[in-house]
Protein backbone atom coordinates (compact mmCIF):
# COMPACT_ATOMS: atom_id res chain seq x y z
CA UNK A 1 0.00 0.00 0.00
CA UNK A 2 1.29 3.34 -1.02
CA UNK A 3 1.68 6.36 1.84
CA UNK A 4 1.04 9.69 0.34
CA UNK A 5 -0.68 11.56 -2.09
CA UNK A 6 0.02 10.05 -5.74
CA UNK A 7 -0.57 10.67 -9.64
CA UNK A 8 -0.72 9.06 -12.70
CA UNK A 9 -1.46 10.01 -16.22
CA UNK A 10 -4.64 8.64 -17.55
CA UNK A 11 -3.26 10.61 -20.90
CA UNK A 12 -1.37 13.01 -22.53
CA UNK A 13 -3.38 15.99 -20.99
CA UNK A 14 -5.53 14.23 -17.99
CA UNK A 15 -4.33 13.10 -14.51
CA UNK A 16 -5.54 11.07 -11.65
CA UNK A 17 -4.58 11.82 -8.28
CA UNK A 18 -5.12 9.16 -5.54
CA UNK A 19 -4.59 8.86 -1.84
CA UNK A 20 -5.38 12.38 -0.57
CA UNK A 21 -5.73 13.26 2.94
CA UNK A 22 -9.12 14.05 3.15
CA UNK A 23 -11.95 14.34 1.08
CA UNK A 24 -11.29 15.09 -2.67
CA UNK A 25 -13.75 17.74 -3.35
CA UNK A 26 -11.68 19.48 -0.99
CA UNK A 27 -8.71 19.73 -3.10
CA UNK A 28 -11.05 21.00 -6.43
CA UNK A 29 -10.01 24.48 -5.71
CA UNK A 30 -6.26 23.80 -5.10
CA UNK A 31 -6.29 22.04 -8.03
CA UNK A 32 -7.78 24.40 -10.15
CA UNK A 33 -5.54 27.47 -9.04
CA UNK A 34 -2.12 25.02 -10.05
CA UNK A 35 -0.34 26.49 -13.20
CA UNK A 36 -1.80 24.83 -16.34
CA UNK A 37 -4.45 23.40 -14.95
CA UNK A 38 -8.18 23.81 -16.68
CA UNK A 39 -10.47 21.77 -14.99
CA UNK A 40 -10.78 19.24 -11.41
CA UNK A 41 -13.13 17.06 -10.88
CA UNK A 42 -13.54 15.20 -7.77
CA UNK A 43 -14.97 11.23 -7.89
CA UNK A 44 -15.32 9.37 -4.55
CA UNK A 45 -12.18 8.92 -3.33
CA UNK A 46 -9.62 10.85 -6.00
CA UNK A 47 -9.34 13.54 -8.14
CA UNK A 48 -9.25 13.83 -11.97
CA UNK A 49 -7.43 16.61 -13.35
CA UNK A 50 -7.48 17.89 -16.71
CA UNK A 51 -3.85 20.06 -17.95
CA UNK A 52 -2.47 22.43 -20.94
CA UNK A 53 -0.26 20.63 -23.20
CA UNK A 54 3.58 19.98 -21.44
CA UNK A 55 1.92 20.54 -18.06
CA UNK A 56 4.43 19.73 -15.60
CA UNK A 57 2.67 17.03 -12.63
CA UNK A 58 5.47 18.35 -10.02
CA UNK A 59 2.99 21.15 -9.33
CA UNK A 60 0.64 18.43 -7.14
CA UNK A 61 2.65 18.47 -4.49
CA UNK A 62 1.14 22.18 -4.09
CA UNK A 63 -2.33 20.51 -3.68
CA UNK A 64 -4.08 21.33 -0.30
CA UNK A 65 -7.52 20.86 1.14
CA UNK A 66 -9.90 23.99 1.34
CA UNK A 67 -12.63 24.49 2.87
CA UNK A 68 -14.12 27.12 0.03
CA UNK A 69 -16.27 24.40 -1.70
CA UNK A 70 -18.17 23.47 1.14
CA UNK A 71 -20.85 20.63 0.76
CA UNK A 72 -24.54 21.79 0.00
CA UNK A 73 -27.29 20.07 1.17
CA UNK A 74 -30.16 19.73 -1.52
CA UNK A 75 -33.50 19.01 -0.61
CA UNK A 76 -34.88 16.41 -3.12
CA UNK A 77 -39.12 16.26 -2.86
CA UNK A 78 -40.13 12.81 -4.10
CA UNK A 79 -42.94 10.95 -5.19
CA UNK A 80 -42.62 7.03 -3.90
CA UNK A 81 -44.94 5.28 -6.65
CA UNK A 82 -41.94 3.74 -9.28
CA UNK A 83 -42.45 1.44 -10.89
CA UNK A 84 -40.01 -0.89 -9.00
CA UNK A 85 -40.88 0.05 -5.49
CA UNK A 86 -43.25 -2.91 -4.63
CA UNK A 87 -40.74 -5.62 -6.29
CA UNK A 88 -37.48 -4.07 -4.67
CA UNK A 89 -40.28 -3.85 -1.34
CA UNK A 90 -40.96 -7.55 -1.70
CA UNK A 91 -37.44 -8.61 -2.48
CA UNK A 92 -36.29 -6.60 1.37
CA UNK A 93 -39.26 -8.28 2.93
CA UNK A 94 -40.60 -5.14 4.01
CA UNK A 95 -43.61 -2.62 2.86
CA UNK A 96 -43.24 0.22 0.07
CA UNK A 97 -44.28 2.64 2.81
CA UNK A 98 -41.37 1.38 4.79
CA UNK A 99 -38.78 1.19 1.82
CA UNK A 100 -39.90 4.63 0.75
CA UNK A 101 -39.77 5.91 4.88
CA UNK A 102 -36.05 4.08 4.81
CA UNK A 103 -34.69 5.60 1.46
CA UNK A 104 -35.86 9.25 3.29
CA UNK A 105 -34.23 8.54 6.67
CA UNK A 106 -30.63 9.43 5.87
CA UNK A 107 -29.11 11.76 4.20
CA UNK A 108 -26.45 10.99 1.45
CA UNK A 109 -23.27 12.22 0.48
CA UNK A 110 -22.60 13.04 -3.31
CA UNK A 111 -19.45 10.61 -4.30
CA UNK A 112 -19.10 11.41 -8.14
CA UNK A 113 -21.74 13.35 -10.93
CA UNK A 114 -21.44 11.03 -13.74
CA UNK A 115 -22.83 8.36 -16.54
CA UNK A 116 -25.00 11.26 -17.90
CA UNK A 117 -24.39 14.81 -17.47
CA UNK A 118 -25.66 15.45 -13.22
CA UNK A 119 -26.54 11.96 -12.44
CA UNK A 120 -25.41 12.30 -8.83
CA UNK A 121 -23.93 9.12 -7.40
CA UNK A 122 -25.44 9.49 -3.88
CA UNK A 123 -24.21 6.65 -1.03
CA UNK A 124 -24.19 4.81 1.25
CA UNK A 125 -27.79 3.02 1.49
CA UNK A 126 -28.48 2.39 4.72
CA UNK A 127 -29.08 -1.28 5.16
CA UNK A 128 -31.28 -3.70 3.96
CA UNK A 129 -31.52 -1.36 0.85
CA UNK A 130 -27.34 -1.75 0.37
CA UNK A 131 -28.46 -5.40 -0.33
CA UNK A 132 -30.15 -4.46 -4.20
CA UNK A 133 -27.86 -5.26 -6.50
CA UNK A 134 -28.84 -4.14 -9.97
CA UNK A 135 -31.58 -5.28 -11.79
CA UNK A 136 -30.87 -8.39 -13.96
CA UNK A 137 -32.09 -6.66 -17.07
CA UNK A 138 -31.85 -2.83 -17.66
CA UNK A 139 -35.21 -0.87 -18.87
CA UNK A 140 -34.11 0.52 -22.45
CA UNK A 141 -36.16 4.00 -21.18
CA UNK A 142 -35.62 5.04 -17.67
CA UNK A 143 -37.79 8.64 -17.40
CA UNK A 144 -36.13 11.72 -16.66
CA UNK A 145 -36.87 12.29 -12.88
CA UNK A 146 -36.44 8.73 -11.83
CA UNK A 147 -34.91 8.37 -8.14
CA UNK A 148 -33.29 5.35 -8.34
CA UNK A 149 -31.22 2.41 -6.07
CA UNK A 150 -28.66 -0.03 -7.01
CA UNK A 151 -25.67 -1.48 -5.36
CA UNK A 152 -25.55 0.25 -2.27
CA UNK A 153 -26.16 3.50 -4.08
CA UNK A 154 -28.67 6.41 -4.87
CA UNK A 155 -29.21 8.44 -8.21
CA UNK A 156 -31.32 10.54 -9.87
CA UNK A 157 -31.20 10.44 -14.06
CA UNK A 158 -31.76 13.52 -14.77
CA UNK A 159 -32.88 13.03 -19.04
CA UNK A 160 -33.87 9.76 -20.46
CA UNK A 161 -31.78 7.09 -20.54
CA UNK A 162 -31.46 3.37 -20.25
CA UNK A 163 -31.07 2.17 -16.80
CA UNK A 164 -30.22 -0.69 -14.93
CA UNK A 165 -31.38 0.70 -11.17
CA UNK A 166 -34.40 -0.05 -9.03
CA UNK A 167 -36.91 3.01 -9.90
CA UNK A 168 -38.94 3.72 -6.45
CA UNK A 169 -40.10 7.27 -7.48
CA UNK A 170 -39.56 10.72 -9.37
CA UNK A 171 -38.70 14.41 -8.58
CA UNK A 172 -39.24 17.31 -10.37
CA UNK A 173 -36.19 18.76 -9.35
CA UNK A 174 -34.04 19.97 -12.20
CA UNK A 175 -30.84 18.71 -12.51
CA UNK A 176 -29.24 20.21 -15.25
CA UNK A 177 -29.23 23.63 -15.89
CA UNK A 178 -27.27 24.96 -18.87
CA UNK A 179 -23.98 24.14 -18.66
CA UNK A 180 -24.23 23.70 -14.98
CA UNK A 181 -25.03 20.72 -12.84
CA UNK A 182 -27.30 20.60 -9.68
CA UNK A 183 -25.10 18.43 -7.31
CA UNK A 184 -21.19 18.06 -7.30
CA UNK A 185 -19.11 15.94 -5.56
CA UNK A 186 -19.29 16.28 -1.67
CA UNK A 187 -22.82 17.80 -1.87
CA UNK A 188 -26.01 15.92 0.44
CA UNK A 189 -28.75 14.95 -0.71
CA UNK A 190 -32.15 14.41 1.46
CA UNK A 191 -34.91 13.09 0.04
CA UNK A 192 -38.38 14.57 0.80
CA UNK A 193 -41.30 11.97 0.37
CA UNK A 194 -44.03 14.25 -0.76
Amino acid sequence: MMDGMHWESLGEDAWIVRNLVTEPWRYVESAESLPGVLEAAACFESLGVWTEEGFDPAVFEGLTPSGALEPRTIVVPTVYDGPDLAEAAGLLQMSEAELAALHASVNYRCGAVGFQPGFPYLGPLPAPLDRLPRRSSPRPRVPKGSVAIAAGMSGIYPGESPGGWWLLGRTDLPLVMGERTLFRAGDIARFVAI
